[in-house]
């Protein structure tokens, strides 16, 4: 279906008004940007991929309302850009860039209600990796290929229980091999 001529010169009038930015002009027009892009290309408007903001930047750029949303985010979130992004309209990079620009640290991992951050492993998890110093012979690489945790995680809880990671080869001690 053809657009009326009417309408492909408001879609025209939208490139300036928009900057170029296809995707911000279909949130404000009753067409969706692929339609607001061929009518663009056809009349050889040169479109940025993230539309030009006309001071030189990219990007749609957040206005300074939005820009106060997502600081106020680093508080209900707790610093944890990932929850941050389920609840908010834009992406995790987007609301750690304002975090950072604002001086604020988001915080890694999940936000455990506690006051500390990460899954945390439960004590039959951290049984289950203690154990596992036997079978591997002390190599956390070699169990990392077997169980569900980074080799960095079983070494850290191998050395909080007092055995010491053997390295990559994991060399088998004599008596182990009898």
């Amino acid at each position: 279906m053809r657009v009326k001529e009417e309408d492909i010169q408001i879609i025209l009038e939208a490139y300036k008004t928009y900057h170029g930015n296809a995707t911000e002009a279909g949130r404000h027009l009753p067409w969706c940007h692929a339609t607001i892009l061929t009518y663009w290309h056809e009349h050889g408007l040169k479109v940025n991929r993230c539309g030009d903001l006309g001071d030189g930047r990219f990007g749609r750029g957040l206005s300074e309302e939005e820009i106060k949303q997502v600081v106020m985010a680093y508080t209900t979130y707790h610093g944890n850009a990932t929850e941050a992004e389920r609840h908010l309209p834009w992406s995790n990079s987007t609301i750690r860039k304002y975090w950072k620009g604002n001086d604020l640290e988001a915080n890694k991992g999940a936000y455990r209600g506690d006051g500390r951050f990460g899954r945390g492993l439960s004590k039959k998890e951290i049984k289950q990796i203690v154990a596992a110093y036997k079978t591997y012979y002390g190599n956390a690489t070699e169990a990392e290929r077997h169980l569900p945790w980074s080799h960095s995680t079983i070494g850290k809880y191998w050395k909080m229980n007092g055995i010491e990671p053997k390295g990559k080869r994991g060399k088998r001690s004599l008596e182990s091999k009898l």
